[in-house]
């Protein structure tokens, strides 16, 4: 079961955590988006890129970035791979170009 725990939000950064430890960290960098996701503070994933696509595209929008990493964030907690498809991506409505 997911669950989110504690919220926080900014506009350039916020931080969502699951009930066993893992939290979901949002933040701004230059002209993009990245995740990063935490298991007891110490860092798991650094997602600097969109997932499963070729080349290095990178999340333009807050959103899109809150998405993907609430899904990853979910499987970890649920003990599942967190592995992101393309079909992840489009049923999700992630922007990316098909290379």
């Amino acid at each position: 079961m997911f669950t989110i725990t504690h919220f926080i939000s900014q506009q350039d950064e916020s931080v969502k955590q699951s009930n066993n430890n893992i939290t979901l960290h949002i933040s701004k960098q230059e002209n993009y988006w990245i995740y990063e996701i935490k298991r007891n503070d110490q860092l798991f994933i650094r997602q600097e890129y969109i997932p499963a696509v070729s080349g290095k595209q990178r999340f333009k929008t807050k959103k899109e970035v809150e998405i993907i990493g609430e899904i990853v964030l979910e499987k970890l907690s649920n003990r599942m791979n967190p592995t992101i498809t393309i079909d992840d991506l489009k049923t999700n409505g992630i922007t990316f170009k098909e290379l």
